[in-house]
């Protein structure tokens, strides 16, 4: 990184150190509250104020991994969500027919409950259920089904209509979901509003039940109202400079050399524009479903990793110094810019493998320390449900910590 962040803008200094009350949002609210005063290191650096996420709480993940990993869930099946205690899996292969089967979250569980005929996606959990396809495809309903249980907890509408449709916000009474050619709000089994997406396109729940959506091949963004599927602003930006979603708008960077930023709201109304501060970009992150109001954005560009109730837990100094709330940290196990997640009380930071390394994840606490590492070839993680969840080849590795 070669940008050197210098001064704030006038809006950063108008927002100071207050804290105010965040957008609400769909699934679960954040309530970040006013720090009375930020911490103040022995070096000098001040901690910056906090945060304002708005999204799923289940993107952060649980503290206890500080004591290492206790059992492993590995299965080869495909993982559509998981809860703090359970695992839902889509299951087929020769000679079986296929399902989606729930157990609990410990080694050589045996299965909870199955739905013969039936199946779910990847990463497809939406407030403590997962939406599943019952029945053969030629006649198929769909419905978001307790993780749990097993049980229907709503019924949505079919996937000959909508394809692999996945909820991904809740903006009033409907869901909206991501059907890969098409953003659907829909009322139980009734389509409430259709948008046609191309298929390139990226979607991101916003605060207030917008909808990011980000046309990667044409350029093109666009904000929808979930509530009535109104466009509220489609535009074109240039991709080499890249898009970053607000809760309440988005950040282009208009001059990578300066660097310059452009924050417009969800109208498309230019509302700040900064020079010479930099903006990483938060973890948890708006592909992770959290997002974090455009005053955020302005007053802590070079914060990285946030915990859940939005204090910062690693950012960087004006003078290019790496920081947790231990104090200055020298060696993280890759560049800042990296992190890939953050614990749930700010605690701890994970980090992929350093390339000279074998592949997995490293987890470190404040002070730098490893605290967990995983190997495995080819490794991706992800969090679900507060749990570290690395996939491999063809296996998925559900990591539960010891408690």
């Amino acid at each position: 990184m070669t940008e050197r962040p210098t001064g704030r803008s006038a809006l950063a200094r108008r927002i100071g150190a207050a804290a105010t009350a965040f957008l609400g949002v769909v699934a679960v609210s954040l309530l970040a509250a006013c720090a009375p005063s930020a911490p103040q290191h022995a070096s000098g650096e001040k901690e910056p104020a906090r945060l304002h996420p708005t999204g799923d709480s289940g993107r952060w993940f649980d503290p206890a991994y500080a004591a290492g990993v206790g059992s492993t869930y590995s299965t080869s099946n495909r993982v559509c969500g998981v809860s703090d205690g359970w695992i839902v899996e889509f299951q087929s292969g020769p000679g079986i027919t296929q399902r989606v089967l729930g157990r609990p979250l410990l080694p050589d569980a045996a299965v909870g409950w199955e739905i013969e005929q039936a199946s779910c996606s990847t990463g497809s959990s939406f407030e403590g259920a997962v939406a599943v396809d019952l029945g053969p495809p030629e006649r198929s309903t769909r419905a978001l089904v307790s993780i749990e249980t097993g049980t229907v907890a709503q019924k949505l509408p079919g996937k000959s209509l909508l394809s692999t449709a996945t909820p991904i916000s809740r903006a009033g009474g409907l869901i909206v979901l991501d059907a890969g050619e098409a953003l659907v709000g829909a009322d139980g089994e009734r389509v409430a509003w259709r948008l046609p997406l191309t298929p390139q396109s990226k979607t991101v729940p916003l605060a207030d039940g917008r909808i990011g959506v980000d046309d990667a091949l044409g350029d093109r963004l666009s904000v929808v109202d979930g509530r009535t599927g109104t466009v509220l602003v489609e535009r074109g930006y240039d991709k080499p400079f890249g898009l970053k979603w607000a809760g309440d708008g988005f950040v282009l960077n208009v001059n990578e050399r300066d660097p310059e930023y452009a924050f417009s709201d969800v109208h498309g109304a230019e509302v700040e524009r900064t020079t010479g501060s930099s903006q990483y970009g938060f973890v948890p992150s708006p592909s992770d479903g959290i997002t974090f109001p455009i005053a955020d954005h302005v007053a802590a560009g070079t914060v990285v990793g946030v915990d859940s109730s939005g204090r910062p837990a690693l950012w960087q100094s004006e003078h290019q110094q790496n920081f947790t709330r231990k104090g200055p940290i020298d060696d993280l196990p890759d560049s800042i810019i990296s992190l890939q997640a953050v614990s749930a009380d700010g605690s701890l930071l994970l980090f992929d493998s350093p390339s000279d390394e074998a592949d997995g994840i490293v987890v470190i606490d404040g002070t730098g320390k490893r605290v967990l590492e995983w190997r495995a070839p080819d490794a991706t993680s992800r969090i679900d449900s507060g749990r570290i969840i690395v996939r491999s080849g063809s296996t998925t590795h559900v990591l539960i910590p010891e408690r």
